[in-house]
Parts: structure tokens; sequence; C-alpha cells
């Protein structure tokens, strides 16, 4: 599959578009896998390298609880070296309710990343029970990006 991706080449003073191709692929990586998130408890991922090549894209992810409307917020802390991570408080949340911002609150969400998250070199998410979310809330969850080739 192609993906055409526009550059600019100088020509004299004048900016031409070009066009050059590029193959590539969508690729899940799981952050959470059916991670417990109990009332206003939460979950940090491990850190997540994000290479320049690759674009982050959206976020998927699933919140259920057998005992009532599973409810949770998503954060993200960035980091320039993989070890020192900004705070979670330092940008708005990805979501700050998936009951109320999913179409369906405990079926599959997905949620376009904010472009802070899309350039960084790594990045750690964290998810938070909200509301009445319930003690026996569940979470899995993956960063879809597209690998360029």
């Amino acid at each position: 599959m192609g993906r055409k991706l526009a550059c600019w080449a100088v020509c004299g003073v004048l900016l031409l578009p070009s066009v050059v191709h590029a193959t590539g692929r969508q690729v899940q990586t799981s952050i959470f896998s059916a991670t417990a998130v109990a009332s206003t408890g939460s979950a940090t991922s491990s850190a997540q390298k994000l290479g320049s090549e690759d674009g982050a894209l959206a976020l998927a992810i699933v919140a259920t609880s057998a005992s009532g409307t599973a409810d949770v917020k998503v954060e993200f802390a960035l980091s320039l070296d993989g070890t020192t991570y900004g705070s979670f408080d330092d940008s708005a949340d990805i979501t700050s309710s998936t009951a109320g911002d999913c179409a369906t609150p405990e079926g599959l969400c997905v949620i376009a990343l904010p472009p802070r998250v899309l350039f960084a070199p790594f990045v750690k998410f964290k998810v938070t029970g909200v509301g009445t979310n319930p003690a026996d809330t569940v979470v899995t969850a993956s960063v879809i990006t597209w690998e360029i080739r």
C-alpha cells in the first residue's frame, strides 16, 4: 500500500511541491492488557518509544466492568530521554471520561492523539478511574501508529 508525502524542493526562489512515495503499515502496540483500575485507582504504562519514522495516530481503549459502567480518564507524560518524564498534569487529558466521550461507554473507543504525543520520542500513558467507576474495572488499550518502511 503506497502513501504520498508532500515535500517541498527549492528551485531558485520558488518552492515547488514534489511527491515522495512511501509505503507503510498500521501497527498496534499494547499498553494495557486487562489491567485493573479499581474505583479511583490508576495504572501507568511502561515507556513507549515512538521513533521519528513512526507517527502515533490514536489510542484504542476498552474499559469494562461486570458490576456497572466503567469510566476512566487517560493522561500522558512526555520524555526526551525515556528516563525523565514531565507531569501527567502538564497537558489536557486524552479523554476525561470514557463513559462520556465514547459512543459506546464499554465498547471499543478510538481517540485521536494530540499533536504533542505525535512527535514525542517517549511517552507514558496513565488511566485513572473517575466518577462512579466500579471496583472491578479492567482496561485494555493500544497505541495505533503508522510505521513508514
